[in-house]
């Protein structure tokens, strides 16, 4: 059975909010405080005694023939009995030891992992993309589980299965066990009646509405302060990686929190030439290199053996190898870090179309342009009572536009760049596939430009 160590005689901690999400009509609940039950026939009395201590009151319950397990949660997120766990409906699915990654239907994404039956700490969380992939990368580089299976969407660049996860939690493959249980504190029913339970349950009626009140106002407030601190935070680490300080509506801007062209090429070339072309008898086929994260595949040759790619990749990599196709290809990834560009004011469309295609008819390059359509964030969920006439007023549109561009090429990136007007450009994905003893390139990014 799987373990997973519990702190004894702790006091509460603060933990991030748990994540409520809606599939096929269904509440699903991300970020339960998961720990071990050691007590097989009083698991249900060990996880009250544990909830009372975290200072937590609702609980999936996790009893199966490997592990019994309960994952906590606080109403206080907005959490309620009956909504579903995320994780353990996932792992009744897939099995007792696998790690995956899942695109959900509001465009947000979802990691969980499971070793041994048990949900693995910190494998049950919600958040955008970028946020989720580093996420899989830190839980599958740990060498802690031997995972069985691999899910992720291709986006993800990660390899393994990309599941559908409307279709694995439809309705007719959930069950009870998968939702959330209210722990009961306090007197027993026996010393209730003994009390005068009927007074407390007419004093609650008496309470509900003012206290529906009190916490809907309360949930209001504590929204407009947790976007505040949100908005702060992200302007401080914008801050952190530009060599300029910015202003707050830098965050509206998408190219201030993107590399510029110049430091994307360099960092992504500086790992790239830092990793062999061969590894143990296994030959680099191809490379990706985004703004966090390297990404190299090498295919197995003659005799060379998983074991020996193991080992030569030990000291070059951060993260283990990820194996597919049999064993006979291995993807290797390397975590990076790239200095931002932050925000610059944008030249006019023509001007910046014209300087853009020039530079590459220079070289007789026909780069691919597309215009990228707005799409206006989501509106949030209104909070429980709360009065629809005072919701805020949707975000101008943007007073800029956006291009997609893909270029192709034997020319290093190094040399191809050189000159490029850098204001408004951005490149997000640099390619290199090797054709016999040659590298070809592809380069993917991005060109903005005011109205």
């Amino acid at each position: 059975m799987a373990t997973i160590n519990q702190r004894v005689g702790a006091e509460p901690r603060s933990r991030p909010p748990a994540s409520v999400t809606t599939i096929n009509g269904q509440k699903f609940v991300s970020g339960l405080f998961w720990q071990a039950l050691t007590q097989p026939r009083g698991y249900m009395k060990e996880a009250k005694e544990i909830g009372k201590r975290e200072g937590l009151d609702i609980v999936a319950i996790r009893d199966t023939v490997e592990v019994k397990q309960a994952g906590f949660v606080s109403k206080a997120d907005g959490v309620y009995k009956g909504m579903y766990s995320l994780a353990a409906a996932l792992a009744g699915q897939l099995g007792d030891t696998w790690i995956g990654a899942f695109k959900l239907p509001d465009g947000q994404y979802a990691v969980v992992a499971v070793d041994g039956g048990a949900v693995v700490p910190g494998a049950d969380k919600i958040g955008d993309l970028e946020t989720i992939k580093k996420q899989l990368s830190r839980l599958f580089g740990r060498g802690t589980t031997s995972y069985k299976k691999i899910y992720a969407p291709e986006e993800m660049n990660f390899g393994g299965e990309a599941l559908d996860i409307e279709d694995l939690l439809k309705l007719s493959n959930l069950n009870k066990s998968y939702t959330l249980k209210p722990l009961t504190f306090g007197l027993t029913k026996k010393e209730w009646v003994g009390t005068g339970v009927a007074v407390a349950i007419l004093l609650t009626f008496i309470m509900a509405g003012w206290q529906w009140h009190l916490e809907s106002e309360r949930q209001a407030k504590a929204a407009r302060i947790h976007a505040a601190q949100l908005e702060v935070a992200r302007l401080a680490e914008l801050n952190a990686k530009t060599r300029a300080a910015q202003a707050a509506p830098a965050l509206k801007h998408p190219w201030a929190t993107q590399p510029g062209v110049g430091d994307f090429v360099i960092a992504c070339l500086k790992v790239a030439n830092s990793k062999p072309l061969s590894l143990a008898g296994w030959p680099a086929v191809s490379a990706n290199c985004k703004s966090d994260l390297y990404a190299v595949t090498y295919a197995r040759a003659r005799s060379a053996t998983v074991n020996q790619f193991i080992q030569a990749a030990k000291p070059l990599f951060d993260l283990a190898p990820a194996f597919t196709n049999g064993g006979d290809a291995a993807s290797l990834n390397q975590p990076l870090e790239m200095q931002l560009a932050g925000d610059e004011e944008l030249t006019d469309l023509d001007t910046a179309l014209a300087l853009f295609n020039s530079h590459f008819q220079q070289v007789l390059i026909k780069p691919e342009l597309a215009e990228v359509k707005y799409v206006p964030p989501a509106e949030p969920e209104a909070l429980p009572g709360a009065d629809p006439t005072q919701a805020l007023p949707p975000p101008p549109l943007p007073d800029w536009i956006e291009f997609s561009f893909t270029i192709e090429s034997r020319i290093p990136p190094e040399i191809l760049v050189q000159g490029l007007p850098g204001r408004g450009v951005r490149v997000t994905e640099i390619v290199i596939n090797r054709e016999a003893a040659e590298l070809f390139w592809t380069i993917k990014g991005a060109l903005y430009a005011k109205k």
